[in-house]
């Protein structure tokens, strides 16, 4: 069929097949697009998935590393009486705001991990003299 003759759509069909079904091969791999009319190879779609940590750019904070945050706190000013007023959450949020990651405010899981290390080293503080024991 000559094209240059405008054929109708049902005549021609599909010109090019651009995402036909292949059956998987055991142990080879299988071929994910055909686009051999623009001369390019195969995409490796699976390749270019990421992690769901990628997708939405939040780190995961490490165990270590939120305790030398929970400490950092536990020194910082926002422990002292001028902020005895505000609640804890309020007080780790000032914190992060100043002196970050501020990443740990919009992970949810990772504040709460954080605000566990916190509750955690308030004892260890008050022994050590990091904090001021409350009776004096």
């Amino acid at each position: 069929m000559n094209v240059g003759q405008n054929p109708d759509s049902f005549e021609v069909g599909d010109a090019v097949e651009q995402f036909p079904f292949h059956e998987p091969l055991a142990h080879v791999d299988m071929a994910l697009q055909d686009l051999a009319i623009g001369r390019r190879g195969e995409i490796d779609i699976e390749g270019l998935a990421v992690s769901p940590a990628e997708l939405f750019h939040l780190p995961l904070a490490h165990t270590d590393e939120l305790e030398v945050i929970a400490w950092r706190f536990l020194r910082s000013e926002f422990t002292e009486p001028i902020y005895s007023d505000w609640p804890i959450d309020r007080r780790i949020d000032a914190f992060l705001l100043h002196y970050g990651p501020i990443e740990l405010r919009t992970d949810g899981s990772a504040y709460g991990a954080l605000l566990e290390h916190i509750m955690a080293n308030i004892g260890p503080a008050l022994r050590n003299g990091t904090l001021p024991s409350p009776n004096n």
